[in-house]
């Protein structure tokens, strides 16, 4: 979903991010199916990977490439060189993952809907970017991140509650398409047409699925130690969020106005210039050709 929050930096945004994702879905589709096969066919002894006590300490996809190569070579060196593939893997996807949550960040404090937003919404001079969202969401995934040293309940916790954020914020909107907002839905340039409703279903009971997995406990017995509180997280976010909004007299509902718009006419205006006070416009009415500036 990267480039859908990109989508405000692209050239022609309307069809540039869903080309982008899909692109990208194939190629994470066949590139991880490879891996996943290659990995399967290069095990050589389940008993090791599965085991907490082994050389790389309980993680399989570092004990399968171990393995693999003290077979093949008599020494593990090879094995842990390919370990680099892996690390460079979630570098780049650390990279991808900071941009367009800062780009969130920023289009929230936009809107006011976030505390400092007078600051996430900077936009610095020189790199044309929202340079202190990008830090403030390096500095908030560094604090969540600190509690994973200490407990492994807290990391599988951290790691459930996003999986199941993300499923729920995906899937409100495909839900609504084709349900009770499908009289309110206008398709743009790039619609799935009829097959947006068995491929809506097809998501929501998915997103259904899912929320309830990765709600459900990692291992048995249940303790207080092992115990998944990743339902409970999920719901207290939930319920400080409704609060925030409803709480009498200072709440979201009395200040809180929808997204801000830039232009009267998103699908007539393509923004090219933004200058203080002014917005520079490419107007694609043909009954109107050319440039206009208007005050917002």
């Amino acid at each position: 979903d990267g480039p859908a929050h990109m989508s405000e930096e692209v050239a022609g945004a309307s069809l540039a991010p869903p080309k982008a994702i899909l692109v990208g879905w194939g190629v994470m589709f066949v590139g991880g199916l490879s891996l996943v096969i290659s990995l399967l066919f290069s095990i050589t002894s389940i008993d090791s990977v599965l085991s907490e006590d082994s050389a790389a300490g309980g993680n399989p996809m570092a004990q399968i490439m171990y393995d693999a190569a003290q077979q093949r070579f008599g020494s593990p060196a090879a094995g842990v060189g390919l370990m680099v593939i892996i690390i460079l893997g979630v570098f780049f996807c650390v990279v991808a993952t900071m941009t367009y949550v800062s780009r969130i960040l920023f289009c929230y404090s936009r809107d006011r809907a976030v505390p400092l937003s007078w600051l996430w919404q900077k936009v610095d001079s020189r790199t044309k970017s929202p340079i202190f969202a990008v830090w403030g969401v390096a500095l908030g995934a560094f604090c969540l991140g600190l509690p994973m040293l200490g407990s492994y309940t807290a990391f599988n916790a951290i790691l459930s509650l996003s999986t199941i954020s993300l499923v729920v914020v995906y899937v409100s909107p495909i839900t609504a398409r084709i349900s009770w907002g499908r009289k309110y839905f206008e398709p743009g340039p790039f619609n799935l047409g009829w097959w947006a409703y068995p491929c809506g279903i097809i998501s929501t009971c998915w997103a259904l699925f899912a929320a309830v997995v990765f709600c459900l406990p990692i291992e048995m017995p249940v303790t207080a130690e092992n115990l998944n509180y990743a339902a409970m997280a999920f719901v207290g976010t939930c319920t400080i969020s409704i609060l925030m909004y409803c709480f009498p007299f200072i709440g979201a509902y009395k200040w809180f106005k929808g997204p801000a718009h830039t232009v009267e006419d998103d699908s007539a205006h393509d923004l090219t210039v933004i200058e203080e006070g002014k917005v520079q416009l490419d107007i694609k009415d043909s009954s109107d050709v050319g440039r206009h500036s208007r005050d917002v």
